[in-house]
């Protein structure tokens, strides 16, 4: 799997649904899985719920050796015209844009990137369009929740004295 294919289908599913539920790509050596994934609690929450479901895949093994993740869900977003970091949380940010939000992270060599599409609805709410957001720091992505499940995972497969 690419970026680009996860993109696609992301893409395609919320043209067609309006909308997309929070999902998880596991691809291992030997099969690739999907999880629907449960991001409505806290933040800090979310981060123990990511690390914990890294070490039940794991300790399932079926997947085999992991080789890479892609996470893909909606979030608010506040951007600044400047380069510089919004004043707000973007959920409080009177300028903020639905986007659908892609993340890769490749376990070799813990490379992460990311496609973030604007999201466009009509005031009915029904969405319109989906447009590319360039990324203002090209190379330099992070994707926290996929490095606390890739802590998690890697927690469970380090072997104890």
């Amino acid at each position: 799997m690419t970026l680009q294919e996860v993109s696609q289908q992301a893409r395609e599913l919320i043209s067609r649904d309006g909308y997309h539920v929070p999902l998880l790509f596991v691809e291992g050596t030997k099969q690739t899985g999907v999880a629907l994934l449960d991001l409505s609690q806290a933040s800090d929450v979310r981060f123990l719920y990511m690390r914990t479901l890294g070490q039940q895949i794991a300790r399932d093994k079926r997947h085999g050796d992991l080789q890479q993740l892609f996470m893909v869900s909606e979030a608010w977003m506040a951007m600044s015209a400047d380069g510089k970091l919004p004043l707000h949380r973007p959920s409080q940010d009177p300028h903020r844009i639905e986007g659908l939000i892609i993340s890769q992270l490749t376990v070799a060599g813990r490379k992460c990137d990311l496609a973030i599409f604007r999201m466009v609805r009509d005031s009915a709410g029904q969405l319109t369009d989906l447009k590319a957001i360039d990324l203002p720091h090209a190379g330099v992505a992070e994707s926290p929740l996929l490095d606390a499940f890739l802590e998690g995972y890697a927690q469970a497969t380090t072997p104890t004295h």
